[in-house]
C-alpha cells in the first residue's frame, strides 16, 4: 500500500514559561484534506527550534487518525 501524498507545518509556536512547554498548532495536509492539531512539548526556552518543530510535528502526527490502515 503507498502512502498519500502528506505535507506538516507547524503555526504559532510559544513558549509557556510556568508549564516549560512549547505549544503549537500543527497542521497535516494528506491527500488535500487538512487536520489541525493543538500540541504541547515540553522542552527548556532555548531548546534547539529545528528539534521543537519536529517534536511538535511527531506529537501530531501520532495523534492522528487519518493514517491508512
Amino acid at each position: 500500500m503507498t502512502m498519500p501524498h502528506q505535507t506538516t507545518r507547524v503555526i504559532r509556536v510559544s513558549y509557556d514559561a510556568l508549564r516549560g512547554a512549547f505549544a503549537g498548532r500543527v497542521d497535516v495536509d494528506r491527500a488535500g484534506r487538512i487536520y489541525r492539531y493543538p500540541c504541547e512539548v515540553a522542552a527548556p526556552a532555548d531548546a534547539d527550534p529545528a528539534w521543537v518543530h519536529r517534536a511538535l510535528t511527531a506529537r501530531a502526527l501520532a495523534m492522528s487518525d487519518s493514517r491508512p490502515h
